[in-house]
């Protein structure tokens, strides 16, 4: 504790954990057609970002041609693949894809050789630098010598593969700090 003006302070300290970082690759989910049928609106495009419960495409079965349907995202990510409404090819057959959406969300754990953490429970982000940028990591769980992580990643992550990295020593921090160039 330092003493200022009476008032006693205590100092920030950092805290850092090193070990071996894996992150998985993003999980995809593919929307499949159950019935014959045509797109009538594509809603987002290949490239865009959606959040979970977005309508993605509207589109009409050969069995209901006169009430509209809706494609909903389950999960909040990119868009890959969505089949247009101005393609030629906008009827499509049951089991046709009608769009992929790749997560913006990749899993990860970091692996400290001997580690104590105690006292670390209450932890809910670390900060890293991937690939020169300086990321913030959420902490999902600490057991043993692992702490389970996940990234939220911007679609230039994403394009650029910044999600995996596979490494003997990395550096995560507690307090946000600016990366080495």
């Amino acid at each position: 504790m330092i003493g200022i003006n009476g008032l006693l302070i205590a100092p920030l300290t950092m805290t850092t954990l090193v070990g071996k970082l894996t992150f998985q690759a993003p999980t995809t989910e593919f929307y499949y057609a159950r019935e014959a049928g045509v797109v009538v609106e594509s809603v987002f495009e290949s490239g865009n970002t959606v959040q979970k419960g977005d309508v993605i495409l509207k589109y009409l079965t050969e069995l209901d041609r006169n009430t509209p349907k809706q494609l909903n995202v389950n999960q909040e990510g990119f868009v890959d693949y969505v089949r247009r409404a101005s393609e030629q090819e906008r009827s499509y057959s049951s089991g046709d894809i009608l769009a992929k959406i790749s997560s913006n969300t990749s899993m990860g754990v970091l692996l400290v050789e001997g580690a104590a953490f105690q006292g670390m429970s209450n932890l809910k982000q670390l900060w890293t630098c991937m690939n020169g940028l300086k990321k913030r990591v959420e902490v999902n769980g600490i057991h043993d010598n692992q702490v389970l992580l996940s990234i939220k990643l911007s679609e230039a992550d994403y394009s650029n593969k910044v999600w995996y990295q596979n490494e003997s020593q990395v550096t995560l921090s507690t307090n946000e700090r600016p990366c080495a160039h």
